[in-house]
């Protein structure tokens, strides 16, 4: 096929999700490199959150939203991505053991000129609680992790300034996750 997308083992797509991202490719004169739906976050039966891609289309504000926004502006999970993108960026880095998926998605975004975002749940990701321990470590792997994709990803000015804002920005989640 042309398009690619990613669903983990323990995840659900709902009904005509792929051909919901489809019909958006043939509703275009040109090929999409991104097609983008929302997601729903979910622990057993019970929907926990829902989150749409920005309206916004073009792929370096969305990367910079990846950068300097509190929550991704999507998952990976909840795209088709057209395989001269997927070529292009190449493969996951697999020295990452965190945020594989935001170093991927800001790579993928450099690669790419057209995102089109739909506002219907194409995606069902499956939360799983664990204890404040197991949190709180996570959460300062990801810290370590994400200063990683920063440096990799950012340069100049930006890369420090953007560096200090995920820093605060992950110690304040974990701060959250000590006192929830």
């Amino acid at each position: 096929g042309q398009y690619f997308t990613i669903l983990d083992a323990d995840d659900i797509l709902p009904p005509a999700s792929l051909e919901s991202r489809y019909r958006e490719v043939a509703k275009r004169s040109y090929v999409p490199d991104i097609v983008v739906g929302g997601f729903e976050v979910f622990q057993g039966s019970s929907t926990i959150s829902r989150r749409y891609p920005p309206e916004e289309s073009d792929p370096e504000v969305i990367r910079w939203k990846f950068l300097m926004e509190p929550t991704t502006p999507f998952s990976l999970n909840n795209c088709i991505i057209h395989r001269d993108a997927v070529q292009a960026t190449g493969n996951f880095d697999p020295v990452l053991q965190r945020v594989q998926d935001v170093d991927y998605a800001l790579r993928l975004l450099r690669n790419v000129t057209t995102v089109v975002p739909i506002s219907e749940v194409v995606y069902r990701y499956r939360k799983h609680r664990s204890n404040v321990q197991q949190r709180l470590r996570m959460r300062l792997r990801t810290v370590l992790y994400r200063i990683q994709v920063v440096w990799k990803n950012t340069e100049g000015q930006q890369r420090l300034l953007v560096t200090l804002y995920n820093v605060a920005l992950d110690l304040a989640k974990l701060l959250y996750e000590l006192y929830r």
